[in-house]
């Protein structure tokens, strides 16, 4: 579904565009404001997949159940969901996908690492988040 609402998206910024610049024929073309967009979008776009798939293999192998394992013993509280953060930013190389897994790794063990109330959870998500702020700082 969100693949279908970003090409949605696409055709009408390109239908917008041609009805403001109806007399630009090299829209379409590598060189044009269509391509260089493409060009842009494109790459950022193959870089959150390739980690997103990345990600979703380590989703599947057994390093959740090592994690779980691992932290669920030690009574570290918020450090935890920070080095889970801080293992898969450093593992997968993309921010925004080491965001999304990190969390999804980390829901099994909310728990026994003492993160019960909603927002325990909160603050244990943007632990998870907060590497890549230090990195960009």
């Amino acid at each position: 579904m969100p693949v279908i609402s970003l090409l949605i998206g696409m055709l009408l910024a390109l239908k917008t565009y041609m009805k403001l610049r109806p007399l630009d024929k090299e829209v379409f073309t590598f060189e044009g404001e269509f391509g260089e967009s493409l060009k842009i979008a494109g790459q950022i776009v193959l870089i959150v997949g390739a980690g997103g798939a990345f990600g979703g293999l380590l989703k599947a192998s057994p390093l959740k159940d090592l994690l779980v394992v691992t932290f669920s013993g030690l009574n570290i509280g918020i450090l935890a969901p920070f080095i889970i953060g801080a293992i898969f930013r450093t593992a997968i190389g993309s921010g925004t996908v080491a965001m999304i897994t990190a969390p999804t790794m980390l829901t099994p063990m909310m728990e026994a690492l003492g993160f019960v109330s909603p927002m325990g959870r909160v603050v244990a998500m943007i632990a998870c988040a907060f590497l890549l702020q230090i990195i960009l700082l």
